[in-house]
């Protein structure tokens, strides 16, 4: 919402997640360093009571991931 756009801040979601979130009206919100919040949209919650949402898994700088045919997240192409 007008701030800047940075890779750091950002959340993974799985494709059905992602348009689930767009096409019916949820939101993410970040409060602090790392708390994300779910707000459901008032079709579903009239209040819109922010669930927290809990990491799975947490990326570490240094701890690449794997994409598929083994080349790793950043790495250039030849």
């Amino acid at each position: 919402h007008g701030g800047r756009t940075d890779i750091k801040d950002g959340i993974l979601l799985c494709k059905r997640d992602h348009l689930r979130l767009h096409n019916q009206g949820w939101r993410i919100e970040r409060r602090g360093n790392n708390q994300y919040w779910l707000i459901p949209p008032k079709a579903i919650d009239p209040q819109q009571t922010p669930i927290r949402m809990k990491s799975n898994t947490t990326l570490k700088p240094g701890n690449p991931i794997t994409l598929s045919g083994g080349r790793r997240a950043g790495e250039q192409t030849a």
